[in-house]
């Protein structure tokens, strides 16, 4: 149940995140696309005395919606039991490059969504691959997408933010995967957190599903955010979480200096102000990835972001780096003796079979 209309969002640009429809022309263009080339456009929506309004990306009602969307916003609540007078537009950001072979599954697990006020941006890096036919074949479904020459993944994550009209924004991986209910199940916590405390989050996390070498190995991660623990490593999982446009705000975009360590750098930098909700559900199946596969430059990383922001002293968080890095390699080591093991049962059965 697509909402969709031709009106343009009115968007505030008084605030430190200049919103933009479309990104400037580069000379690395290799394309464009969506549902927003075509005149099509999604906006966040709020109840006000039984009338369902547009709103712009802080949910400030502008004017009434039209009756037609009026009536699949009704819809939606009724069916799914979402009691609010809020549906917030949710911006998913993928960043790809060269992935032909995860993409198409990524996109897909987009487009399903039970969650009706979303859309989906892909910034592409300049794939050389299948990745832009694979984009092209789903821009229907795509509110917006571009390929162009980038300086990594952070780079990419800031084009997004900045393109995203959403109260709420979301990072997806091009070789990550949403569960069906993902966005709907996070919505519904930080509308929950507000109404316990007054208050909106800034950050709703939930659990992620690791796909260890090409599914050999399967592992969980992801707890409640708590300053005294995440001071010293990351502990949410970012592939799994909603993101309030005030953060960005307040804290500004991500650092593009980083390769890996971004999303935790700009969650420290509210330190232990940060209102952080909790899922204690597996949201997103993860593969293994650069974080997982480049451990020591993710961990290096991290201690640049705790010293650089007077999180911790410079001696405690390069302590904390060989205690950590020393778990990384136990845990590979751990995996490949699981390995090891499973496929010595394997032989063993095949050899009494034969």
């Amino acid at each position: 149940m697509k909402i969709i209309t031709q009106e343009k969002p009115v968007l505030d640009e008084s605030k430190r995140i200049k919103p933009k429809i479309f990104l400037t022309l580069s000379e690395w263009r290799k394309g464009e696309g969506g549902m927003r080339k075509k005149g099509l456009f999604k906006h966040n929506y709020k109840k006000v005395e039984n009338t369902w309004y547009i709103c712009d990306q802080y949910l400030n009602p502008v004017k009434p919606a039209p009756f037609q969307i009026q009536e699949k916003i009704e819809k939606f609540c009724r069916e799914r039991n979402f009691f609010s007078d809020k549906l917030p537009l949710v911006s998913v950001i993928t960043a790809s490059l060269n992935s032909e072979k995860t993409i198409e599954e990524s996109i897909k697990s987009v487009i399903a969504q039970s969650y009706p006020n979303l859309e989906f941006i892909i910034i592409d890096g300049g794939s050389t691959d299948r990745t832009l036919e694979i984009i092209k074949k789903y821009e229907d479904s795509i509110d917006y997408w571009v390929s162009e020459k980038d300086s990594g993944i952070y780079d990419a994550f800031n084009k997004g933010v900045i393109l995203s009209f959403g109260k709420w924004i979301a990072f997806l991986g091009s070789d990550d995967i949403m569960f069906q209910d993902a966005i709907e199940t996070l919505i519904k916590h930080s509308i929950q957190f507000e109404r316990e405390r007054g208050t909106e989050p800034d950050y709703c996390s939930g659990k992620i599903k690791i796909l260890y070498e090409n599914g050999k190995y399967e592992g969980i991660f992801g707890k409640r955010w708590n300053w005294i623990e995440f001071r010293f490593k990351m502990t949410t999982a970012h592939p799994a979480s909603l993101h309030n446009r005030k953060l960005f705000d307040e804290v500004g975009l991500f650092n593009a200096q980083y390769k890996i360590a971004g999303d935790y750098e700009l969650l420290l930098r509210k330190k232990d102000k940060l209102k952080a909700e909790f899922v204690d559900k597996v949201v997103c199946v993860v593969r293994e990835g650069v974080s997982k596969k480049k451990g020591k430059l993710g961990l290096k990383e991290a201690v640049d972001a705790q010293v650089k922001l007077s999180i911790l002293p410079p001696s405690i968080a390069n302590a904390y780096f060989y205690i950590h890095y020393l778990r990384f390699l136990g845990g590979k080591l751990k995996r490949k003796i699981i390995y090891f093991l499973k496929n010595l049962k394997n032989i063993r059965i095949r050899i009494q079979i034969f």
